[in-house]
């Protein structure tokens, strides 16, 4: 499926381009920018919830709206739905220490800011529901991934019992998965990732079921920056298109790829390219740099 989405995404690119039009153009055209947030927050070992607040300030300072961080990893309350990666002690935190670390966030964006939180399927929905009711007094924009991507029946357990939205599941795939989740009202905010669930004839597919059934879609966009860039285009094309996920962590198949990569505007948005395709070229000197194989 991945590698359908690529060459999806790449053909789109190419019919943009045979007819002179951006991708967003082709897909509808419903704006020609989108609010980005900062995706961030990430756990690391001596981060203080003095340095995530820093984190957020300096988000905030350079003209997002919105910032999200994670949450989730609490394998002492037996709980935990996920393994950690490498060292299963690596930055395991108290339930009470992510509420902190949520209400120093809340407080480095003030009332206004767009504060989600993104759990990575590591609660169980009983947690879930606990914690989100704990978070509900932060004025949270949404929980992500509360629950493991297939517990479908506990995703719409926790989003019947709290009043913060729930977003999800970047990792499931086609129209079919995603029909599931929003029919049985697991999610309130649907989140596909191109890359992963079919391009943009599969995400179209996906956005106007969303649509039909009063759902937003905010896509998953956590890798390089072609992905990026497609996943600007999408949400500008679709109506119900919500935001961009900008990662604000060093990634040089993001930050070296471009030749001229997006650019954050003062409004907190970031303009679709109006050249044709997606608008972009690639330095070729980079991918040379990081090619495999």
């Amino acid at each position: 499926m991945q590698a359908i989405s690529g060459i999806d995404i790449a053909l789109w690119d190419i019919a943009g381009k045979v007819a002179n039009m951006p991708v967003y153009w082709l897909l509808g055209g419903c704006r020609d920018r989108v609010e980005a947030y900062a995706s961030g927050g990430f756990y690391q070992e001596g981060k203080s919830a003095a340095d995530l607040a820093a984190e957020a300030e300096a988000y905030r300072i350079r003209g997002f709206k919105g910032m999200k961080m994670k949450v989730g990893r609490n394998p002492s309350t037996q709980t935990h739905r996920r393994e950690l990666i490498g060292n299963a002690e690596f930055c395991e935190v108290e339930p009470s220490e992510d509420l902190a670390r949520v209400a120093a966030v809340r407080d480095a964006l003030g009332p206004k800011g767009k504060l989600m939180v993104d759990v990575n399927c590591a609660w169980s929905p009983a947690m879930a529901i606990q914690m989100g009711r704990e978070m509900e007094r932060y004025n949270l924009y949404w929980i992500e991934e509360p629950v493991a991507t297939d517990d479908i029946d506990g995703s719409a357990e926790v989003a019947r019992a709290l009043a913060t939205p729930i977003a999800g599941y970047e990792t499931e795939l086609g129209l079919y998965g995603f029909r599931e989740l929003i029919s049985r009202g697991a999610v309130d905010i649907v989140q596909l990732d191109l890359a992963w669930s079919g391009g943009f004839s599969e995400g179209r597919r996906i956005a106007a079921y969303a649509d039909a059934h009063h759902r937003m879609v905010a896509p998953h966009a956590f890798a390089g920056a072609v992905l990026l860039m497609a996943s600007l285009h999408f949400a500008a094309a679709i109506p119900n298109g919500l935001n961009l996920e900008w990662d604000q962590n060093p990634n040089a198949i993001r930050e070296e790829l471009l030749k001229e990569p997006p650019r954050l505007e003062t409004d907190g948005t970031v303009k679709v390219p109006e050249r044709p395709g997606l608008g972009i070229e690639l330095d070729r000197a980079a991918v040379d740099r990081y090619r495999v194989g």
